[in-house]
């Protein structure tokens, strides 16, 4: 469900920017959403999975992505700097991170 949401919100996200319109509160309130549960899931899964989690490749990957889009996101919120492009390719590695996830439950 929230990789549907996420997906939804990207291309809602990009068909806008596409058209030089600015998110409304509403969707930059579901990427918000979407990123703390990333955040949490990566933080959950270094307390369970403790030293382990940093020897895997892609749990690294994924901590890398969450804490791009986290710095990025801060960043737009405190000093409105046009950061689009940044803004959605953080926000697709993010999408392509949970396509992994996909991958693993089928």
């Amino acid at each position: 469900v929230l990789i549907l949401l996420n997906m939804g919100c990207l291309i809602v996200d990009v068909n806008l920017g596409a058209e030089s319109k600015s998110s409304p509160s509403w969707l930059v309130v579901c990427n918000l959403f979407i990123l703390f549960a990333y955040l949490v899931e990566v933080v959950l899964r270094i307390f369970v999975f403790r030293k382990t989690f940093f020897k895997d490749a892609c749990s690294v990957l994924d901590l890398m992505v969450i804490s791009v889009d986290l710095v990025v996101t801060l960043t737009v919120t405190i000093w409105p700097v046009s950061l689009a492009l940044p803004v959605v390719l953080a926000r697709i590695a993010r999408l392509m991170k949970m396509t992994r996830a996909l991958r693993m439950m089928t």
